[in-house]
């Protein structure tokens, strides 16, 4: 390996650690909000419709965020810039999420903070120019898995650190506490992208620019792989029927997983009468599992195609469909078998495996000069399904209607399998120029 070469792959590295980091922050900071929202909410007087609220003010601020802010990227660069103005939004929202004075500091705190995560298909971007579409989709898994293992982490410290104070009337408990935690975390991960180097694209991403810096970071395959990458179809045509289909199946397996983060405090609390250690133990429990299944299709991925893993965690899902079947017609008949089955569900439904292959996949049929863009609207794409499916999981809390929206992500699960079947020779490599897997 020359030198020349050594210089090309050096940015990939610090790229991915910077983004290991970002990815294990949000997923501690979802699941610290998550296991307590509800115990923090109703402490504050309020209904499960305002915890709804304020879960989803979240994630509409990143589906509004995203795309621009991926758009803003990639024509016009200035990336470490505008890493580092998300950053400050996510230190401020978290300060404002543990102000307990009105409920309304909790709202606006999520707002300002899913702001700040509007960053992360400007991230995603970075990792699709710094890698081989041969080794993409196992980095994408990676990355995931890192969010995945920050999830699991969340939960297991929120359990054990909690404040019991009073400062000049700012009462801090069990439910603001994580605020205050993730305020200190993130404050940290501003320091350190200020001390990000300047080799970001701060340039103006011209089309010669762009393909040059995907053709030398990509240096490491072969002639077919390279005339792929830059023979990419023009963007005025990438709207097609293989992107519409990847939306959609990324939209509605993350609708599943959103379910079952939401659904599994109040089942827990409500209905099966645990305490707030259960539910933080239920949440520690599915993430380590979620950690155990990325570690499993990162390995799968070397040795199968995406494509094929990204129906593999389709068809995952309907286990957890079932399972929440069930729950919602033994509603009122509860006993400690329900335990079990509240755990499997979580466990079962929370992995966010296909969005890693749905990136990956993504990435090979849409212009790389449009990755941000791309990236950042894949991630919108699972941002307003979880404002989607808490809005509707908040209005049908009841036996009837557990079961109605039971059957209903059945049947939108159905059309996606069949949709993805009917195009699934098109997302082969053979369709554009030939890939390796």
């Amino acid at each position: 390996m020359n030198a020349s070469m050594v210089k090309q792959r050096s940015p990939k590295l610090w790229i991915l650690i910077f983004i290991c980091v970002r990815n294990f922050t949000d997923g501690s900071e979802a699941y610290f909000i998550a296991p307590t929202a509800w115990f923090y909410i109703k402490s504050l007087g309020q209904s499960k419709e305002f915890l709804a609220l304020i879960l989803t003010a979240f994630n509409v601020s990143a589906v509004i965020t995203s795309p621009i802010l991926g758009h803003i990227a990639d024509r016009f660069g200035h990336v470490k810039l505008l890493i580092v103005v998300t950053y400050v939004m996510k230190v401020l929202g978290n300060l404002i999420y543990s102000i307990n004075i009105s409920a309304f500091f909790p709202l606006i705190g999520r707002i300002v903070s899913g702001m700040g995560d509007g960053s992360f298909g400007i991230l995603m971007g970075e990792v699709v120019h710094h890698t081989s579409e041969k080794n993409r989709a196992a980095i994408f898994v990676f990355l995931e898995a890192t969010y995945c293992l920050g999830a699991a982490f969340g939960p297991a410290l929120g359990s054990f650190i909690t404040f019991n104070a009073n400062i000049l009337g700012w009462k801090i408990n069990a439910g603001n506490s994580p605020g205050i935690v993730l305020t200190c975390i993130w404050l940290i991960s501003l320091v350190g992208a200020l001390c990000l180097p300047g080799n970001f694209r701060e340039k103006s991403a011209v089309q010669k620019e762009e393909v040059a810096i995907v053709t030398s970071a990509t240096s490491d395959i072969d002639d077919d792989d390279r005339t792929m990458t830059e023979d990419y179809p023009k963007p005025s045509s990438e709207c097609n029927a293989r992107v519409l289909c990847l939306f959609y199946l990324i939209f509605w397996n993350e609708v599943f997983s959103s379910t079952a983060t939401f659904y599994t405090p109040l089942l827990a609390l409500d209905v099966f009468h645990l305490n707030l250690i259960h539910v933080k133990f239920y949440f520690l429990n599915s993430s380590l599992m979620t950690l155990l299944l990325f570690i499993a299709m990162y390995i799968a991925s070397r040795h199968f195609k995406e494509q094929k893993i990204f129906f593999f965690s389709m068809v995952l899902q309907i286990s957890a469909i079932l399972l929440l079947t069930v729950l919602a017609f033994t509603w009122d008949r509860v006993s400690s078998v329900h335990y079990y089955l509240l755990l499997l569900y979580v466990s079962l439904g929370m992995p966010y495996v296909a969005f890693s292959f749905g990136c990956s996949l993504m990435s090979k049929i849409t212009d790389p000069r449009n990755a941000a863009f791309f990236q950042g609207t894949s991630f919108a794409a699972i941002q307003l399904s979880i404002v989607t499916s808490r809005i509707v999981a908040s209005c049908t809390f009841t036996k009837t209607g557990l079961i109605c929206y039971s059957l209903a992500l059945a049947f939108f699960w159905l059309i996606g399998v069949i949709w993805y079947s009917i195009l699934y020779r098109s997302f082969e490599p053979a369709a554009g120029k030939n890939l390796k897997s």
